[in-house]
């Protein structure tokens, strides 16, 4: 059975929540950490660092999906991405570079931000916005990836560059082995548009992660981790097809504005730190919140109307 290509996934709008969520948590706990003491429990909390596998993960699945299911020509797909990547961004990104420029000591941390990575994303130094290294990966995937499809050599790029990650992984973000979840995600595509899965697939995920935790629970990253959010995704996005599983509208809604709840809650965690009280409970507390506060202000009154008039300017703009 064919999914329908105009149904929104609920469950992976969920699991945006989630991930966002733990991010924030991470770099709450982070940020109580720099500003108190280590404490017990940091450990633990910082492992919400892995909610970007979980998006790298996702990203590959929906790109994948939304591009085959949907059948977009190149027009439409560059200007998809241009949309739902650069528009909610440049205002946070752009807007965090002329705060450093006009005011430097704002920044305690010694920043060599470059104004070309902050504007275009491209891997040729860092962002203003230090989150924004994820949306570099992701902008690279979704040129490798239109550039491929669209070339009809998508198989055998692919190959290759997984290929050149296992064999010549690097620092550099064309060979960081972490994109290998971009391509775990196009696989769970292409079982989800088959509707291949398994219950035994959740059991799995939970396996994976225990396995992870056991092996080391140090690494920044772990392709375990990413294997763990793919066998999930692809059966909670199958059991919701079947109607097996529902999710309530206020976690789709906080999934919707997890994008902007990413952008904005390390200024939000920042500011927060340097007012509250200097103790642990309150630097989580109150960063956690500012930041679930400032992303949806920040989905309703920049992200959204961005994209909705984004929606109405001239089709020229997507060339086909």
């Amino acid at each position: 059975m064919e999914p329908d290509s105009k149904r929104v996934i609920n469950v992976l709008q969920a699991g945006r929540a989630i991930a966002a969520l733990a991010v924030v948590v991470h770099h709450a706990a982070t940020a109580a950490r720099d500003f108190v003491d280590p404490f017990p429990g940091l450990s633990i909390l910082r492992t919400g660092r892995f909610g970007v596998d979980f998006f790298f993960v996702l990203s590959g699945f929906i790109i994948y999906h939304s591009t085959v299911v949907k059948r977009r020509g190149l027009g439409d797909y560059a200007w998809a991405r241009v949309r739902r990547l650069y528009l909610p961004y440049w205002p946070a990104g752009i807007g965090l570079a002329l705060l450093y420029l006009f005011l430097p000591a704002i920044s305690q941390a010694d920043r060599s931000w470059r104004w070309l990575p902050t504007l275009t994303l491209l891997p040729a130094g860092e962002p203003a916005l230090s989150l924004a290294w994820t949306l570099q990966h992701e902008a690279f995937f979704y040129a490798l990836f239109g550039l491929l499809f669209f070339s009809r050599l998508l198989w055998p790029g692919l190959a290759v560059w997984a290929l050149a990650i296992v064999a010549l992984p690097s620092g550099s973000i064309p060979l960081a082995t972490i994109n290998l979840e971009f391509l775990m995600g196009i696989g769970i595509a292409l079982l989800y548009r088959r509707g291949i899965g398994h219950w035994l697939l959740l059991p799995v995920a939970v396996g994976l992660v225990c396995l992870w935790a056991w092996q080391d629970r140090g690494a920044d990253h772990s392709l375990l981790i990413g294997l763990a959010c793919a066998c999930a995704i692809l059966q909670l996005s199958l059991m919701e097809r079947i109607g097996a599983i529902t999710v309530p509208k206020w976690l789709v809604f906080l999934g919707g504005a997890s994008y902007a709840l990413y952008l904005v809650h390390g200024v939000a965690i920042s500011v927060v730190a340097r007012i509250v009280p200097p103790t642990v409970p309150a630097i989580l507390a109150a960063g956690t919140a500012a930041s679930i506060a400032g992303g949806i202000a920040y989905y309703c009154f920049v992200e959204r109307p961005l994209l909705r008039s984004a929606r109405r300017w001239p089709d020229r703009l997507a060339w086909r």
